[in-house]
């Protein structure tokens, strides 16, 4: 496998080795890219980046199980991108793997957290990756699709990255209510995207929350971002009510779903 540093950029077209928003610049492990999203949700996660990564990433940890358990079917070591890496937990388990990771991210606080052995930093928007065509072996999204302006792009773009045949996993929450489009919409931006979807597998845990500061970190990061809130949050607000009734101690049960889509880029 080719060294890291010398097939990041996409030199279409740009005296400086990289396509007009994709221009940027390698500081040491970390590579600064281009920000290019109509709809900006990144100043919402930087705000709440520490509840993220302390209160919410957690809920998450059965998708992240599953990527270190599908990475082991790699070669290795593999180069990985990791798509709205958040705060790293998904390149974390990758990179135990023993695969070379870029974890690419837009909020540069949940970036920093994501630092780490064989973890390479890109500061990007997923809507125009500063990386040349076929330069990873192989691409994961794990819960990021859903809060993209422009999801196709952002699909097509990991097509365009990963080597041809390469695999690309894309992770999503099923429940309708944390992401504005019908659960069957994914699946048909996979494929205007130009990928074909090989495999859909589902994830399900309970998770128990003891405290509201968790919970209210929970609804934020679901929540908040969503285009079509007023239409869809009062029934979800009555379920919410329900459950916090239900529970003797105060505590609260939240049923997780979430869909693994696996799919393989062919470049023509």
């Amino acid at each position: 496998m080719a060294d890291l540093g010398l097939c990041l950029y996409d030199d279409r077209g740009d005296p400086d080795g990289l396509p007009g928003d994709r221009r940027g610049a390698s500081h040491g492990g970390r590579i600064h890219g281009g920000e290019v999203t109509a709809v900006d949700v990144r100043h919402h996660f930087e705000e709440h980046a520490e509840h993220y990564a302390e209160r919410v990433a957690p809920f998450f940890a059965i998708t992240y199980e599953y990527l270190a358990r599908w990475s082991t079917g790699l070669p290795s070591p593999a180069r990985v991108l990791d798509v709205a890496c958040g705060d790293g937990r998904v390149a974390a388990v990758l990179a135990a793997q023993r695969h070379q990771v870029i974890a690419c991210d837009r909020s540069a606080p949940l970036l920093e957290r994501a630092a780490g052995p064989r973890i390479r930093l890109l500061h990007a928007d997923a809507h125009a990756l500063p990386l040349r065509k076929g330069c990873v072996d192989a691409v994961v999204c794990n819960l990021g699709v859903q809060f993209f302006a422009r999801p196709v792009v952002a699909l097509r773009e990991m097509g365009r990255v990963v080597v041809s045949g390469g695999p690309i996993v894309v992770t999503v929450p099923e429940k309708p209510s944390v992401r504005p489009q019908a659960p069957h919409a994914i699946v048909a931006q996979l494929n205007e995207a130009g990928l074909r979807m090989c495999d859909q597998l589902s994830l399900s845990v309970s998770v128990r929350v003891m405290d509201v500061t968790t919970l209210v970190a929970v609804w934020k990061v679901e929540m908040s971002t969503l285009r079509e809130l007023a239409e869809g949050s009062e029934s979800d607000l009555v379920e919410l009510a329900q459950t916090l009734l239900d529970q003797d101690d105060g505590s609260i049960t939240l049923p997780l779903k979430f869909s693994a889509y696996h799919c393989v880029a062919g470049h023509s």
